[in-house]
């Protein structure tokens, strides 16, 4: 056993229960000892990145970077270097091993098994559409007797999760050319939010006339609407999950003119940037 493993911890489901069985939290960066978990822990980089060390293994993970674990994973996140002065923020949803698995069940009868033994790719990243129907999921989660909604709210997130590694592992390629599985990628990828569009394109063996036309052919709008599209996803993500102003949400999403970016939010939602923080407010 090398040094990295030298100490490890084990948490027990100290907020998952079987009345709660399910529970979610934004965190900053935590100083934690290499560690498992007596429930399945998924979590994503919602914002910054940082080192991780999983089973053994270090990486840098980065904005939508998400991983599914069971109680035999071992992982910690380090800071170093640069990383020390960047804000990381990871969304935490914790399920216990009970209710997972009889979710599970409704799928296959060996898929738990399954997922616990490492048959599944467990690591992957989310598109920012797919961060943002989470974090929708998130304000409905509070357990408090008041709430109505919270068993409904555990059943289809836990779902959603166990769609999304599915989906990973068995969904087809759509039949897309190479190149563009490769673009849509990068136009799914939070940190490309600030980069110009024109600069992403410049990556591409083509001119910008044929992937422009081939673009809107296979997925149905403009690249340009389709970009724009997976910003205003991700300012809805932050006007919930943040408090920050409009200009620094307009800043992470590569948008310099706040009066263009209340136009296309309100485009895409039909509500304005404003009634979601009132909303975000009142729950």
């Amino acid at each position: 056993m090398n040094e990295t493993m030298n100490t490890i911890l084990t948490f027990g489901p100290n907020h998952v229960s079987k009345t709660t069985p399910v529970f979610s939290q934004i965190i900053e960066y935590e100083t934690v000892w290499l560690h498992r978990h007596e429930f399945i822990e998924f979590f994503y980089v919602f914002e910054g990145s940082c080192s991780h060390i999983l089973n053994d293994e270090r990486s840098l993970i980065r904005t939508g970077d998400a991983f599914f674990m069971t109680p035999k994973d071992v992982h910690r996140f380090i800071q170093s270097g640069n990383e020390k002065f960047e804000r990381f923020l990871h969304r935490d949803i914790l399920i216990s091993l009970d209710y997972f698995e009889e979710a599970c069940a409704f799928y296959s009868p060996t898929l738990f098994q399954e997922l616990h033994d490492g048959k599944y790719q467990l690591q992957f990243s989310l598109s920012i559409e797919q961060m943002t129907r989470i974090e929708n999921f998130v304000p409905m989660l509070d357990p408090s007797p008041d709430n109505k909604n919270y068993d409904i709210t555990a059943k289809a997130l836990t779902s959603f999760i166990i769609n999304l590694i599915l989906e990973q592992n068995l969904q087809e390629s759509h039949n897309y050319p190479t190149w563009l599985t490769r673009l849509l990628s990068m136009l799914n990828a939070p940190d490309n939010l600030t980069v110009d569009l024109s600069q992403i394109i410049s990556h591409f063996a083509y001119s910008k006339e044929y992937l422009r036309r081939s673009f809107k052919k296979y997925i149905g709008m403009t690249m340009t609407d389709y970009f724009n599209k997976q910003k205003m996803s991700y300012a809805y993500s932050l006007l919930q999950t943040t408090d920050y102003p409009i200009e620094k949400i307009c800043e992470q999403i590569g948008i310099t003119n706040t009066a263009y970016f209340y136009h296309l939010f309100k485009k895409h939602f039909y509500v304005t940037p404003h009634s979601i923080r009132v909303n975000k407010a009142q729950k």
